[in-house]
């Protein structure tokens, strides 16, 4: 027995020795299939993770470029705003060069390009120096910030340094301020010169009454040549009345007695009031449509054509042409044109300023007066260039229609029978 159990003991070692290794490869693989599946669950979360971060950096890769679109967008949009500002910029660098200018900046100084040198740009542009605008705590004003500029321009500069020697010049255009400025204090001055002339109206009245009075003496003088001046003198006397009452009235805003006034009235009224030494230089050249009038003062209207008149004959002209009209447009237009020296370009735009002369010795009052009397019925007057080869003056004066019944019996011709207008150049010639 003990034969036959060493006899079967190999092949119990060898079946036990074939079953060891399968149960740890069992064992093993087990193992590796948990592993695996281990492995995949993490290989799965990751690659749920890395799904998960290329959303998010798309993501923000999106909003980074949105972001940066919208900056460029903001960028060209103040770059815009830059150049299209009203006041002028102008970018300094370190080394004392222009690097950067708005077109603001461009038309304002002359000159001005990137590369030049600052203070080049402000030596050629400094004509002449004004009262510069005051600049924030911060800034700083160059010394004599203010320049006038041709075409009567004026701006100031304002600097802020940036750091390094760089520096941003800020260039403001403060012509109209100062024009605001030099209407106010013509204004103020007008004020004082129709209260000094208001005053010294009703001190003339006083002689004016008593002059009319030895004229009216003259008058009745049994002296034929006595009694046609003393006439004279005292038409001339009662006129000035009538101009200082106007003025009185003027003074306190009143525009006196309008009425209705066609063209051959307003023509009979300059005729009477022209100095009569102008003689034969006046021509009078006018065939209006009567059957319209202009509401206005009578003496104050003439007035004013009458001061035209009297400035062309006192700037040397020959002959002066006095003529009215009514425009296709309906307005009643009154013309005085004269073969003087003209008026210069350079300050045709002043001329109705004011207090502004050519003429040594002149006021500067006497446009202005016909400008401010023709806009107070409502009209305009403007200056061009006369056929004559001198100035020419045309007033235009809204009308109204006037009823049948009212037309006047003949037409505006210049020493037509039976006229106004010849009985007015009559006296005007006489």
């Amino acid at each position: 027995m003990t034969n036959a159990m060493q006899a079967l003991a190999p092949d119990a070692l060898n079946a036990l020795r074939e079953e060891a290794p399968t149960a740890e490869l069992e064992s093993a693989f087990r193992l590796f299939n948990d592993l695996s599946l281990r492995l995949e669950e993490a290989y799965g979360e990751l690659e749920g993770r890395v799904a998960s971060l290329d959303a998010e950096l798309r993501i923000a890769r999106q909003e980074r470029e949105v972001q940066r679109a919208q900056k460029e967008q903001l960028a060209a949009r103040m770059a815009g705003l830059l150049k299209e500002l009203p006041v002028g910029v102008v970018l300094v660098g370190s080394h004392g060069r222009v690097e950067e200018s708005n077109r603001a900046a461009d038309s304002m100084l002359r000159g001005l390009r990137v590369g030049i040198d600052w203070e080049t740009v402000v030596l050629e542009n400094r004509l002449g120096a004004n009262n510069g605008a005051q600049s924030n705590a911060n800034d700083e004003t160059d010394a004599g910030s203010g320049f006038m500029l041709p075409q009567r321009r004026r701006i100031t500069l304002t600097r802020r340094e940036l750091g390094g020697g760089a520096c941003v010049v800020v260039l403001t255009d403060v012509t109209q301020i100062h024009e605001l400025q030099e209407r106010v204090g013509r204004n103020q001055r007008l004020s004082e010169m129709g209260e000094m002339a208001a005053r010294l109206a009703h001190q003339i009245r006083t002689p004016v009454a008593s002059a009319m009075l030895f004229a009216s003496s003259l008058e009745r003088s049994p002296d034929t040549g006595a009694r046609r001046n003393g006439g004279r003198i005292l038409e001339r006397l009662r006129h000035l009345e009538t101009l200082v009452n106007d003025m009185l009235r003027f003074a306190r805003g009143d525009l006196g007695q309008l009425e209705r006034l066609t063209a051959r009235k307003l023509i009979d009224a300059v005729l009477f009031s022209v100095d009569p030494r102008l003689g034969d230089a006046l021509e009078v050249q006018s065939s209006p449509d009567d059957t319209v009038a202009v509401l206005a003062n009578r003496d104050m209207l003439a007035g004013a054509v009458t001061n035209l008149i009297g400035n062309a004959s006192e700037c040397g002209a020959s002959r002066i042409e006095l003529a009215a009209r009514v425009s296709s447009e309906g307005f009643l237009e009154v013309t005085v044109a004269d073969d003087g020296p003209g008026i210069p370009e350079a300050v045709a735009g002043r001329i109705f300023e004011p207090f502004f002369t050519t003429r040594s010795g002149g006021t500067g009052l006497g446009l202005a007066v016909v400008r401010s009397a023709v806009e107070a019925f409502g009209g305009s007057v403007h200056h061009e260039a006369a056929a004559l080869g001198g100035a020419r003056f045309v007033l235009r004066l809204p009308t109204e229609d006037l009823p049948v019944d009212g037309l006047p019996a003949s037409p505006l011709t210049p020493g037509a029978a039976g006229s106004d207008v010849a009985d007015a150049e009559a006296k005007h010639h006489g």
